[in-house]
């Protein structure tokens, strides 16, 4: 396969170096520098689309070279998650395991603190007022000092998720505020969606006409 794919690379460098990708480079370095008449406007018109056939034969030599690497890389991929996919199926499942057995611990703690402060009230509700402050706070303290031990490695994150209506505006200043969000991202297709939606205008918005040279 090696050398198979030398003779390819072999091939690559050919288009590359191809009479006509030699000449069109030196069609480019006489190109005229200013466009300042129809002559010149032809001129590189000519040379784009010499430009752009070179451009192709080259992509489309590396695309004759690269697909056996290409189906070859896929083969190993495929072998490789036919190795792991059940290993990262148990991975996910005993992680979930885990949280839950977490999540049941905090539980525990919880109403074993909660059980606590009321046994402490009821305990001290017939005691003078002084010695109920003082033993309350006591038993408020230990209360909150109770902990179940917690596994270890347990990583928290703070995650958003739709709970009910959305104020969106706001959603959008602070992902503009943090520079979480390119606002290019957003203008990039607003164009098409305003005129899909019979948007005419928006405040702020200015819809403009940007044109590109097509070489046909």
């Amino acid at each position: 396969m090696k050398a198979e794919l030398t003779l390819k690379i072999d091939s690559l460098y050919e288009v590359i170096n191809h009479s006509n990708t030699l000449k069109t480079q030196q069609l480019i370095k006489d190109a005229p520098s200013k466009i300042e008449d129809r002559l010149s406007y032809d001129i590189t018109e000519h040379t784009i689309k010499l430009a752009n056939e070179v451009v192709k034969s080259i992509e489309s030599m590396r695309k004759y070279v690269t697909t056996p690497i290409d189906a070859y890389k896929k083969q190993i991929m495929d072998v490789e998650k036919e190795a792991t996919e059940s290993l990262k199926m148990y991975i996910e499942s005993a992680k979930s395991m885990m949280l839950s057995y977490n999540q049941e611990l905090e539980r525990i703690q919880k109403e074993a603190n909660e059980k606590l402060r009321i046994e402490s009230e009821e305990a001290l509700k017939d005691a003078p007022i002084d010695v109920f402050n003082t033993l309350a706070g006591y038993f408020v303290d230990q209360a909150i000092s109770i902990n179940t031990e917690q596994p270890k490695n347990i990583r928290i994150t703070k995650k958003a998720r739709i709970c009910g209506e959305v104020n969106w505006s706001m959603v959008l200043n602070v992902l503009f505020a943090a520079e979480a969000l390119d606002y290019q991202d957003l203008l990039s297709p607003l164009a098409k969606s305003m005129e899909k939606c019979g948007v005419v205008k928006i405040d702020g918005i200015e819809i403009y006409e940007h044109k590109t040279q097509v070489i046909r």
